[in-house]
């Protein structure tokens, strides 16, 4: 009987013995990434279940830590943890962090890079979250204003001609280029003289077509006959399509064929701005210089074929049927469908205000709303807001259904009364484009970040995903 007795407590002191041995097996392996940019540091690498972990990051020279993943997540470093089975963490790094970066929230970054376009200069480039120029494109001519990278790796801008011209404004161009990858053109179309101008954007339709936009000239008289209460010239928005195999206009739409005013009862457009909310006041923001309307950006919806435009002087966006041939635009089918952002523009005076000067009209495909900046002249406050429009677009002459607000960003240090944009991001976070000061970069919660101050003003900012082939190209030259 001692024997069993002795046998069992044995049997029981090599089991206890071996499953504190199986506890005590228990590992936690860093990874690194890049490889060689830095170590961990962990307070064991054999542990038993329930046991607290320090693991410190150490980052080797010309590297800074980041963050972590796979087994651990956050910035935090060191990082404490309580496990109970076999760890596997990641430790990422990032070269130096340059000046300019002067907010940087590992792990909540969007991992990729900001296509950075100067406002009105010679250059675009590619910048990482450190704040490195990865790569630069320089231009023979000043941008007026925007140039994109276009999916296929070419770029698409607008340009300032050379020669002194007969009227501009802030935002004018003139020539539109394109640039194969290495930076040759290959397409350019030039509306630079007393009958037009092209300025601030350019975009590439899903046909290959390109749009964009042009100051018209009205003289004077033909201004007055129209109801305009001037004695100047002025200059309205038209959009233009153009074919870039031939240079022709396939399509266009002119603001001044969808006007309203009360002014002059003997013109054909009088009427009530307050009921023909499908047509543009256009003795809302008269200028002295002719500029009455200064669109500034263009967005397009290929589902619904809509063409998006901001309009800065009338703090709206306005929505227009592309599906219309230009022969039915100049008529009633050419008002708009919608706009938004300033229900004052049309004397509306019951719903919200949400723009005072406006840039960069963004669609975002996933969730079918629309991002702007708002400049904020009337406080010196700019924002961001998301808009989520109605299901049905339809402006009716007793009624107005407003945008609905679904996200909204602001800070006391943001704002720039001109140019300036914002962009979403792949990861839910929104790059934010500051004229005069550089990008932001804030999460769905408001919070910063990364933030980048710029040397020069800038126009706009793109998102660009670490895993866009377009990079392959240029990161390898």
């Amino acid at each position: 009987m001692r024997f069993k007795l002795f046998l069992a407590f044995f049997l029981l002191l090599v089991f206890a013995a071996c499953k504190k041995e199986s506890v005590a097996s228990y590992t936690v392996e860093a990874l690194i990434n890049p490889v060689n940019s830095g170590t961990v540091e962990s307070s064991t690498y054999s542990y038993e279940a329930d046991t607290t972990l320090t693991l410190k990051a150490v980052a080797a020279e010309g590297y800074v830590f980041s963050h972590w993943s796979e087994g651990a997540s956050g910035s935090d470093n060191p990082l404490t943890l309580t496990a109970d089975s076999n760890l596997l963490v990641m430790a990422h790094f990032v070269p130096e962090l340059q000046e300019e970066v002067q907010a940087f929230k590992g792990g909540e970054i969007h991992n990729g890079y900001v296509f950075a376009v100067e406002n009105g200069g010679t250059k675009a480039h590619l910048i990482n979250k450190s704040g490195e120029k990865t790569f630069s494109w320089s231009f023979d001519s000043r941008l007026g204003n925007d140039v994109e990278w276009l999916p296929n790796g070419n770029l698409l801008g607008i340009f300032k001609p050379e020669e002194e011209l007969p009227f501009s404004f802030g935002g004018y161009g003139g020539i539109l280029k394109e640039f194969d990858r290495s930076q040759t053109s290959i397409w350019e179309y030039k509306k630079a003289d007393s009958e037009g101008l092209l300025h601030h954007d350019a975009l590439k339709l899903p046909n290959g077509n390109i749009l964009s936009m042009i100051w018209e000239t009205i003289p004077a008289e033909s201004a007055q006959a129209a109801g305009v209460n001037v004695d100047y010239p002025i200059y309205p928005e038209k959009i233009v399509e153009i074919n870039p195999s031939t240079n022709e206009i396939v399509w266009q739409w002119r603001a001044f064929e969808h006007l309203v005013q009360d002014h002059n009862a003997e013109a054909d457009n009088f009427g009530n701005p307050a009921t023909d909310i499908h047509k543009i006041d256009i003795n809302y923001a008269l200028r002295e210089n002719g500029d009455i309307m200064h669109a500034n950006g263009l967005a397009y919806d290929a589902e619904r074929d809509l063409i998006y435009m901001s309009v800065n002087y009338y703090s709206e966006v306005w929505v227009l049927d592309h599906s219309k041939n230009t022969e039915a635009t100049a008529g009633a089918a050419g008002d708009l469908v919608y706009r938004f952002g300033n229900p004052e523009a049309f004397r509306n005076t019951n719903d919200v205000r949400l723009f005072y000067n406006n840039h960069h009209p963004h669609l975002i495909e996933e969730s079918g709303s629309i991002m702007l900046y708002n400049n904020g002249s009337n406080s010196e406050q700019s924002s961001v807001l998301e808009l989520q429009l109605p299901e049905e677009l339809s402006l009716q002459t007793t009624s107005y259904t407003a945008p609905n607000v679904v996200w909204t960003y602001t800070h006391p240090d943001l704002f720039f009364g001109k140019i300036s944009g914002a962009y979403r991001l792949s990861n839910g976070n929104t790059l934010i484009c500051e004229g005069d000061y550089g990008y932001w970069e804030v999460n769905p919660e408001g919070e910063i970040v990364w933030k980048y101050a710029s040397e020069v003003n800038v126009w706009r900012g793109y998102g660009i995903d670490a895993d866009d082939p377009r990079l392959n190209f240029i990161l390898s030259n």
